[in-house]
Formats: structure tokens, sequence, C-alpha cells
């Protein structure tokens, strides 16, 4: 844990400096600059994967805490949630979630959905369809 919040404070500062400074310099050129516009992107992509990496570490020294959840409900929450970002992008989000119960950490499911559901609607191209479905196997979801 030490080192993930070490690390945390040590890469998210600079990273934050870098990020504002890219804002700032966006403030001197013309609107609309390619150039700017994906040093931006790619900023953003770079804080983003940071944050995944964090995550992973922190999950990784984490003991779960397992309780019974409906995963049918809680997928078809965040598949909700993530509903009006797929339809800005023009793909169609589609779940199938019936009520489906199992033993899972509801906060980490929640955030690797969010995880799987982002990458998934990022890159689907337009008029396509992601779709989310929730199966139990074996008695268990």
């Amino acid at each position: 844990r030490a080192f993930v919040a070490d690390a945390s404070h040590q890469l998210r500062n600079p990273l934050a400096a870098l990020l504002l400074r890219i804002e700032l310099l966006a403030l001197e050129l013309p609107e609309g600059n390619e150039e700017i516009a994906s040093v931006r992107t790619e900023g953003k992509r770079l804080a983003q994967v940071l944050d995944d990496l964090l995550d992973l570490a922190l999950a990784e020294h984490t003991q779960a805490d397992l309780v019974l959840t409906d995963v049918g409900a809680l997928t078809a929450e965040r598949v909700a949630a993530w509903a009006p970002t797929a339809e800005a992008k023009g793909v169609r989000l589609v779940g199938d979630c019936p009520p489906t119960t199992g033993w899972a950490d509801p906060v980490a499911l929640s955030s690797a959905l969010d995880a799987v559901i982002d990458n998934a609607v990022k890159f689907t191209p337009p008029d396509e369809t992601v779709r989310v479905e929730v199966a139990s196997a074996g008695g268990a979801a």
C-alpha cells in the first residue's frame, strides 16, 4: 500500500502539472489546433493508464469484501450509467442482465464493469452494438 500511495503521488503530481501546462499552451494557440488536441488526448490517456495501473496494484494488495450480490442488477446499473456515453458516440449499448446472484465485491465488480464497458464503447465504431450479458455457470454468476 505504501508503494501504491507513493507511486500515486510521485506520478500524478507531475502528470497533473503537465496537463495544466498543456491547457495553458492551448490558450496561446489558435482554436482547433490538431497538435495540441492530440497532445491533450494522449495526456488524458496517460492519466487513465496511470489510474488503471494504480487501481490494479491496490486491488492486488487489498482483501476483497465478498458479499452475496445481484450481479444482474449491478451490471444493469453500470450499463444504464454508460448508455449516454455510448449514445453520444453513436454506439448501441445493450444489456441482457437477468437477476443472477453470486459472491462478489460489488465495488470491485462495478469498477471492472466500468473499465470493460468504457473500452468497448471507446473502441466500437459508430452504428455498431456493444452487448453486455450476465449468465450463470454451475449455479453461480
